[in-house]
């Protein structure tokens, strides 16, 4: 199962603004984490697509999974690099 880069930006674009909502993320960057940030979202990229490939791998020796399934695996490797994500960003 790939995902797409619409589906990735969507997914970050969710969780963005479930932690704006929570009070997690200030708005207000300065030039130094600007590039912070961007090295940051890279090396989120990079994990992401290993955590991706990964469950893909699993769920493929598991047997056949429908969709409903396949999220249900997914969603907690998704969780666990978006909070390893906002973890090392700068507030």
């Amino acid at each position: 199962m790939k995902i797409t880069k619409r589906q990735l930006q969507r997914i970050i674009k969710e969780e963005y603004s479930r932690l704006k909502r929570r009070g997690l993320i200030k708005e207000e960057f300065t030039e130094e984490s600007h590039k912070n940030f961007n090295s940051t979202m890279a090396q989120f990229e990079e994990n992401f697509k290993a955590s991706c490939v990964a469950a893909c791998t699993q769920i493929t020796k598991d047997g056949n999974h429908n969709n409903h399934e396949v999220l249900e695996l997914l969603f907690p490797i998704v969780n666990r690099v978006f909070d390893e994500l906002f973890e090392t960003m700068p507030m």
